[in-house]
């Protein structure tokens, strides 16, 4: 009955018989090229992520040695606690900014990879 229900909803919604054996998505031949534009605007995009990760990443650094410095003095504990709270923060920072560059640097050489091939 539920089997008889899905099938239904498939039918009406691509307005085809639903096949359970059949699995292939329909997809299109046409090969997908990126105009002049989108590669200039993915290029600089991703000047600008890695702009910002290199920021990031001087700062998240500077950070790191500044609180390195003053460890090696005498600190309180509440001290401890807000140096590792800083590097905590900005480690998560450092993270996310690399996360977002490298999943747009893949993007970008798929792209590039596509226009060299046609």
């Amino acid at each position: 009955m539920a089997e008889q229900q899905s099938n239904t909803v498939d039918e009406l919604s691509t307005g085809v018989e639903a096949n359970p054996d059949e699995v292939d998505l329909r997809r299109s031949l046409r090969e997908s090229k990126p105009t002049r534009k989108l590669l200039q605007y993915t290029e600089e995009r991703s000047k600008h992520k890695e702009r910002v990760f290199s920021i990031l990443y001087d700062t998240f650094k500077s950070s790191l040695l500044d609180i390195r410095s003053r460890i090696k003095r005498d600190c309180t504990e509440d001290e401890l606690y807000e140096f590792q709270e800083v590097l905590e923060v900005q480690y998560r920072k450092l993270v996310s900014a690399y996360d977002d560059l490298r999943t747009h640097a893949s993007i970008i050489n798929l792209s590039v990879y596509q226009s060299t091939q046609g």
